[in-house]
């Protein structure tokens, strides 16, 4: 019998090694499959630009220190790549000008064929936004030329890809669109935005 057990021992060892060393191979190809995707996905992350801008009815209640209006926007997303689906869940939208939070909006998620163009049309409501004085006085100085007025245009979801039938790992991205005017949108400039994979607002 302990001629047995000691023979047991060597065997357990070897088993217990063998395990280990497979959860350690698994966890490696696991690392390198997620590196490798998101290398991926950010090569062919999607181009996003600002098509339409335009300001109505913008105007600042200085007793309530608030300011009250809309902003309508028309965003293109593009999908370069030449053989993938694209897939966003739900994004949200916020204008902000010198920091300050104006206006927010939601868009429903959708998918995106290969070399395809997507335009999303939104109205961003600013309604009574709280902002505090020194914002009241930025802003309010441009107020007699809106149409010279920067803002700052923020879309913020996930994002992932289907391959065959199968929906692949969505991951969080951020685009940030600075500097934006209705004067240079109107004179046919689409502003370029700056798209992150993994970024947040």
């Amino acid at each position: 019998m302990d001629h047995e057990k000691g023979c047991c021992k060597p065997l357990c060892y070897a088993l217990c090694m063998r395990v280990c060393l497979g959860l350690f191979t698994l966890i490696i190809i696991l690392v390198i499959m997620f590196v490798s995707y998101i290398a991926f996905l950010q090569s062919g992350r999607p181009q996003v630009n600002i098509m339409r801008l335009s300001i109505n009815n913008l105007h600042i209640d200085y007793n309530s220190q608030s300011i009250v209006g809309a902003i309508s926007l028309e965003v293109r997303v593009s999908n370069k790549n030449e053989r993938l689906m694209l897939l966003y869940e739900p994004l949200t939208v916020d204008v902000t000008k010198e920091k300050v939070q104006l206006g927010r909006t939601k868009i429903g998620g959708f998918s995106q064929m290969p070399q395809n163009d997507t335009n999303l049309d939104m109205t961003v409501t600013l309604d009574n936004a709280r902002i505090n004085k020194p914002g009241m006085d930025t802003i309010g100085f441009d107020m007699n030329n809106t149409y010279e007025m920067e803002f700052d245009v923020y879309l913020s979801g996930k994002i992932g890809l289907k391959v065959g039938g199968l929906n692949v790992s969505i991951v969080p991205f951020l685009s940030s669109c600075h500097q934006i005017k209705q004067k240079d949108v109107d004179n046919g400039k689409s502003p370029a935005c700056e798209v992150n994979i993994f970024a947040f607002r």
